[in-house]
């Protein structure tokens, strides 16, 4: 990216932050909600798909953030004065994040008041490595081909995913509790999940259902003692994207993680270049003139590809 790419970005996102944060206080004054919670999530949506373009990392992540808070607050008829000020806050972050600042932001929901931040949920751990909420954290790799979490009740299972996974240059995650998985996946996102079906805390098909609600397209891939036809099918229908039996071959195994996870990546690396299309287009000066026509053309094929992706999303959710 040129140095004035990344000067005009850092403009238009300052003035995008500025919208979102006029919308935030017209709301704070009774302003009709919908129309100001589409104009504040457009401001965190582009601004999160130019900051992963530009390699912006650290805002990338903040953004991502507070869009999925946003997001989960879409159906309510108003935001409280508690969200009110945390998004503001947030916005205040991003803008510190644009200037290089350090920021003092608690990644939580406010509503909520439980705490967890995008760094240190990662490296969250629980006095007893034997109860039902531990987890282990793979050591990581410069060279990764990816993040796989890895949830099961049984932890030789796990520690035989790390061992294979690893070896093949994944960075592992495990959980033995799927609601902790959940938990994590508010704040962070790997490549692919990998669950066992038979879990007592909460079975493997509940929570693909519930990881769809959240990542609707984060493959998940289910390990299972028994496989039928019926199995195979009912599981799939729930979005699976991957089943496997127990005992399996690690060949399969591994095969299966490499092709889930670089169709997740393949499909994110599509996500952010279209967006990124769209956001340096939409906010290109105006063409007069003989160049007019192919400016026209070229909106109408970004609305074009625009729509199919759209189009794509829903199938697959």
């Amino acid at each position: 990216m040129s140095d004035d790419m990344m000067g005009d970005f850092h403009i238009e996102a300052i003035e995008l932050l500025d919208e979102a944060e006029e919308s935030l206080l017209e709301l704070d004054k009774g302003a009709e909600y919908k129309q100001c919670y589409n104009q504040i999530f457009r401001a965190f949506h582009s601004i999160k798909g130019a900051a992963g373009m530009f390699g912006i990392e650290k805002l990338q992540k903040h953004m991502h953030y507070l869009e999925n808070l946003l997001s989960n607050k879409q159906d309510l008829d108003e935001l409280s004065a508690l969200s009110i000020d945390y998004f503001l806050a947030g916005v205040d972050g991003a803008k510190k994040i644009l200037e290089n600042q350090e920021i003092d932001f608690e990644y939580h929901d406010p509503d909520q008041k439980v705490e967890a931040s995008p760094s240190t949920a990662s490296e969250a751990k629980t006095e007893n490595p034997q109860k039902v909420e531990s987890k282990k954290v793979a050591k990581v790799n410069s060279n990764s081909k990816g993040v796989v979490w890895a949830v099961d009740d049984e932890e030789d299972i796990l520690d035989l995913l790390v061992i294979q996974l690893e070896s093949k240059d994944y960075e592992v995650k495990t959980y033995l509790s799927p609601v902790k998985l959940l938990s994590d996946l508010e704040f962070e996102t790997p490549d692919t999940i990998i669950s066992d079906i038979n879990m007592p805390e909460m079975n493997g098909v509940e929570l693909v259902k519930q990881v769809n609600a959240k990542r609707p397209h984060l493959p998940v891939v289910v390990l299972s003692g028994y496989v039928t036809k019926e199995v195979c099918l009912k599981v799939l229908r729930d979005g699976v994207t991957g089943i496997i039996e127990k005992p399996f071959e690690i060949e399969d195994f591994i095969e299966l993680v490499d092709i889930n996870v670089n169709r997740y990546q393949s499909m994110q690396l599509l996500n952010k270049s279209i967006d990124l299309l769209i956001y340096q287009f939409e906010n290109f000066p105006a063409i007069n003139g003989s160049e007019k026509d192919f400016f026209d053309h070229f909106r109408t094929e970004l609305k074009n590809i625009l729509k199919q992706k759209n189009t794509l999303y829903k199938r697959l959710i």
